[in-house]
Formats: structure tokens, C-alpha cells, sequence
């Protein structure tokens, strides 16, 4: 099926909706090949992006809820437009984990992200840094409170 966009649909159909296993490709190259019910992407799928690299996705009724990128995060939340927002919680490969809030794929609002090696703040982030109130505890005991900028202390 083409369509006036430009992209195309190859799969199973359901009472003139996609509907099973389809393989969906955009005009800018990006492509999904996953499962559709009533006419949106829901269930598993792999996106492709134009440069090669790999999701492995999640969805539900055309919304994406999980992802799992080829260099080995994975996102558990609230997709808008191609970016995260809302809450949801990112892990990556290093073992660092960040729970709480983003906007525009970038940590905003109140969230926790804590280490591999064992220290965590919890606090507010501004565009991906610790902005505002917050405190850093480290494996020995040791906390820092403090009002942040740009992810340093400021007191």
C-alpha cells in the first residue's frame, strides 16, 4: 500500500486496517517492521534509522512505550514527536539508571539517577543536569546537598 506521504505498507490487513506483521518504510528511509492492530503500530517491532542503527521497540495503540537502542540503552516511558518526554526511567549500558522526569529527550523536573558505582542524586535537572535543589550520596556515607547549576554545586 502507498501512501500520499510517500511511505509504504507491506503486511497483513484486517478488515481494511493493518492488522499482524507489517513492514512500514517512510520516505526518509526510516523503517518499522513489527506488529500492527487496528491500523497502528502496537506490540514489538525493530525500527530501522536511515544511518543503519536499530531499535528494538515497544508499542501501544501507535504510542511507543519501551525501546531498546543499538548501543545498548533502554527507555521505558513516554515518547512525542521522535523524543522522550514526561516520566520514564533510562538505562544504560554502564549500569547508570535515571528515573524521573524529560523533556525534549533531555532529564527535567525531579528525578533520581543513580551510578553503577553506587552514588546517586536525587533532585531537580534542568536540559540534563542537575539544576536546583538536590543531594549526591556516595557508597561511603558521604552527602552533598546543595543548589546545583549546570550540574555543580553552587553553595
Amino acid at each position: 500500500m502507498n501512501y500520499p506521504d510517500g511511505s509504504t505498507y507491506t503486511g497483513e490487513w484486517k478488515n481494511g486496517k493493518r492488522h499482524g506483521k507489517g513492514i512500514l518504510i517512510y520516505p526518509g528511509g526510516r523503517k518499522y517492521e513489527g506488529e500492527f492492530a487496528n491500523d497502528e503500530m502496537h506490540g514489538k517491532g525493530i525500527i530501522t534509522l536511515p544511518d543503519g542503527r536499530l531499535i528494538e521497540s515497544q508499542w501501544e495503540n501507535g504510542e511507543q512505550i519501551s525501546a531498546r537502542f543499538s548501543n545498548g540503552d533502554v527507555f521505558n516511558g513516554t515518547w512525542s514527536g521522535g523524543t522522550f518526554c514526561g516520566e520514564a526511567t533510562v538505562t544504560l549500558p554502564n549500569g547508570d539508571r535515571y528515573s524521573g522526569g524529560f523533556k525534549d529527550s533531555k532529564y527535567e523536573g525531579y528525578g533520581v539517577m543513580t551510578y553503577a558505582d553506587g552514588s546517586k542524586y536525587t533532585g531537580e535537572f534542568k536540559n540534563g543536569k542537575f539544576n536546583g535543589k538536590g543531594a549526591i550520596s556516595f557508597p561511603d556515607g558521604t552527602v552533598i546537598e546543595s543548589d546545583w547549576k549546570d550540574g555543580h554545586p553552587v553553595n
